[in-house]
Parts: C-alpha cells; sequence; structure tokens
C-alpha cells in the first residue's frame, strides 16, 4: 500500500509537467534538471521514483524520431533496430537481473566511491530496476518489432491482465506459493526443486485468480470511472435557459 501516494501524486506531477511544459522548446533542459534533482537531491525513498515518472512524462512529450534517415535502406534500417533491440534487452536483463540490494557490482562500486548520495538510497535493485523499465519502455515506443510482439494475442491479454495480476500475485506468493516452496524443499532437500514448484504454484493461481478479478472488480470499475469521466465532461444543456427567460418577460 506504500506505493499509492506515489503513484498518486507521482501521476499529478506527470500531468502538469506535461500540460505546462509538453509544447515548450526547452521542455528538454527542464526534464533533464528535474531528473538529475531527483535523484541527487531529492527524497532519499522518492528520489528515484519521481525520475522515474518524470521520464514517462518526457517519453510521452518527445516526438519520435523517423525510423530511417534520407538515403538509408530498409534492409539498414531493419539491422539497425534488431541491433538496438539486442544490445538494449540485453541491457535491460542484466540490470533486472541483480540478485539483492546488498550485492554490488564494478559499476555501482566506481559510482559510490566517488559520490556520498549513492550510499544514501541508490541501492542497486532500486537503480537496476529504474534503469530496465526505462529501457523496456523505450524500445516499446521506439522499435517497431517490439510493438508488433506485444499486439499478439498473449501479450495482449497479459496486458489487459496486469493490474489485476499486480493486486493479486503477493498474497498468493506469500500463502500457497510460501507454502509450495516449504513442502516441498523440506520433504525432497531440495531448495531449487521447492523454488520451481513455488514459483510454478504462484505463477498458476495467480492467472486464475486475476482472470476472475479483473472481470470482477478491474472491468466494472474502469467501466464506472468512464462513466463518470463521460458525465463530467459532457457540457450542461442550456435548455432551460430559454424558458427561464420567457418566464421572466412575460
Amino acid at each position: 500500500m506504500w506505493s499509492i501516494s506515489v503513484q498518486f501524486f507521482g501521476s499529478l506531477f506527470g500531468f502538469a509537467l506535461i500540460s505546462v511544459f509538453g509544447h515548450d522548446r526547452r521542455r528538454n533542459l527542464v526534464f533533464a534538471v528535474i531528473i538529475a534533482w531527483a535523484i541527487f537531491a531529492g527524497s532519499p525513498r522518492f528520489g528515484v521514483h519521481l525520475a522515474a515518472f518524470t521520464i514517462g512524462a518526457w517519453f510521452f512529450t518527445a516526438r519520435s524520431r523517423p525510423a530511417t534517415a534520407e538515403g538509408t535502406s530498409a534492409t539498414g534500417s531493419r539491422t539497425n533496430r534488431v541491433v538496438v533491440v539486442g544490445v538494449a534487452t540485453t541491457v535491460a536483463v542484466y540490470f533486472v537481473s541483480w540478485p539483492d540490494e546488498q550485492d554490488v557490482g564494478p559499476w555501482y562500486s566506481f559510482l559510490a566511491s566517488r559520490a556520498r548520495f549513492m550510499d544514501s538510497y541508490l541501492r542497486p535493485r532500486a537503480m537496476a530496476h529504474t534503469i530496465a523499465a526505462v529501457a523496456v519502455f523505450w524500445l516499446v515506443v521506439n522499435v517497431p518489432e517490439v510493438g508488433r510482439v506485444l499486439r499478439r494475442r498473449g501479450p495482449r491479454r497479459l496486458g489487459r491482465l496486469s493490474f489485476s495480476i499486480y493486486l493479486v500475485h503477493w498474497p498468493i506468493l506469500m500463502s500457497a506459493g510460501a507454502w509450495g516452496f516449504a513442502t516441498v524443499a523440506s520433504r525432497h532437500e531440495s531448495l531449487y526443486l521447492g523454488a520451481a514448484v513455488g514459483s510454478g504454484t504462484t505463477l498458476a493461481l495467480t492467472l486464475g485468480v486475476a482472470e476472475s478479478f479483473a472481470r470482477q472488480v478491474d472491468q466494472p470499475s474502469a467501466g464506472l470511472a468512464q462513466r463518470l469521466a463521460d458525465a463530467w465532461s459532457t457540457p450542461r444543456s442550456p435548455s432551460r435557459l430559454p424558458a427561464q427567460r420567457s418566464r421572466s418577460v412575460t
């Protein structure tokens, strides 16, 4: 529940940035300054999250560059995009697979030895997840091949269930998943086998519960929110005004 306040105020902050600086010529400088401030001088707990929201707003306002320059063949542009996908995906997988907050690597040790703020709150896992999320989001926005993959049936279904999965996975992981892991690991004396069973149990139950949750809770609440938004945005009918004037005149 701690992240709700971050999501709420971060969303409002993102909307404010877009509305104020979305069409400003200096928006790149403004966004860069805000991101640098959030990372280096922002809140010890929420600085990285504020930077991530700012990056998302920046991506929204930025115009995608043309996929090919003049004189570049289609084959060359396709090769370049494949290279970008491969490199960015490798970087994303590397950062997101960082094992634990307490483990540090050469890049983190190098920065921590030169910037004291690194030891205060920029832990490896937080930075790794943020960098990976930015890299994946950039790929989705800028590389057509990634978009085509995500438009397939399977990814689209997971996309529709993503919020429900986010809400229900943790209690399932901490109950059925933990029970499956503990039971199998103690019986067979194998942590790897227990982890496999626990992960499989959690995944299967999460998908099933998320499907039901999406139908019973998520979709109806989204429909209600849309109806409220439509009612709020629909202008009031001025049909009563002439009648009132006619009464006053008579």
